[in-house]
């Protein structure tokens, strides 16, 4: 039975229910305990958002949401900046209950949010980042077993990495860097990864390379939600949400990336040119809002 993960909890088996109600908003997923060794159903959404408004202090910054995300399958959300994307996957990792709607997810999602990367202080090297993944299934005081330390050795070696296991983080290249933080996402052992602007702090090549891993996972049966302002990457999703401070299109790439919901999208902070059949889009470079909404 799933266990609630908001002050207003809903069962499972309501979410018609839920979503004729969007003024009575829940937030629900698969028990905890249970996640990392269960395997997603190929008929089953990995996640559900039905009508659901996410805010602040009670006040709305992303209305009119509803979409789902299937084993196997990966979601683009693109948007302006301050349009709604990382309340959005704040709300999918549990940290932001719905104003309105519903939110449910059948298992604890592996969250990296942006600047998740640790101090450069600390002496760690990359296998001890990969295996604070494994926190999520175990006490913070209960030192690693042998079957977490197996997880993050595995998930090195997912993201190509297990020859620099013993490299010290903040030595590695940024690319490296964030291949590692994705090994650290993947021991968690969740099917359901929820990532914002994985590809923002590397160079073009390195993010192409991340870009070929995280659409790999896909056979795997992994669900991708990724935040990005990268047009060109989006189009190799198999659905892209477009958001401004309501959902504007989730579609295929081909439906939802047109001229014309692009400029609903990004306003003036896209330039649209037609070409070769298709729209192009130049983002605005990054900047910070007051709830760190990019």
């Amino acid at each position: 039975m799933p266990a609630s993960r908001c002050p207003r909890p809903a069962a499972a088996n309501d979410t018609g229910a839920s979503a004729a109600r969007p003024a009575a908003p829940t937030t629900a997923r698969g028990d905890a305990s249970a996640s990392a060794a269960a395997a997603p159903s190929p008929r089953q959404p990995l996640v559900e958002v039905a009508a659901a408004t996410f805010g602040y202090a009670g006040r709305p910054v992303l209305r009119d949401v509803s979409f789902t995300v299937e084993p196997g399958s990966a979601v683009a959300v693109i948007g302006p900046n301050g349009s709604g994307k990382s309340t959005l996957l704040r709300a999918l990792a549990g940290e932001l209950a719905p104003l309105a709607g519903t939110v449910r997810t059948t298992h604890r999602p592996a969250y990296l949010p942006q600047d998740s990367r640790p101090r450069s202080d600390i002496p760690l090297t990359a296998f001890d980042v990969a295996l604070m993944g494994t926190l999520a299934r175990r006490s913070l005081w209960r030192p690693p077993h042998r079957s977490d330390r197996r997880a993050a050795y595995a998930a090195l070696a997912a993201v190509g990495l297990a020859e620099l296991r013993d490299a010290p983080f903040a030595a590695l290249s940024g690319g490296q860097k964030q291949r590692v933080l994705l090994a650290r996402a993947l021991a968690q052992g969740s099917p359901l990864l929820v990532l914002d602007e994985p590809f923002a702090a590397v160079d073009a090549a390195a993010a192409g390379e991340l870009e070929e891993l995280l659409l790999s996972l896909r056979v795997r049966g992994h669900g991708l939600v990724v935040a990005t302002h990268d047009l060109a990457s989006a189009r190799r999703f198999d659905r892209v949400l477009c958001l401004n401070g309501r959902q504007l299109a989730f579609d295929r790439p081909e439906r939802a990336l047109t001229a014309t919901t692009l400029t609903a999208t990004f306003g003036r902070e896209a330039l649209v040119i037609e070409g070769g059949g298709r729209a192009i889009a130049a983002a605005a470079p990054h900047r910070h809002s007051d709830h760190g909404e990019r």
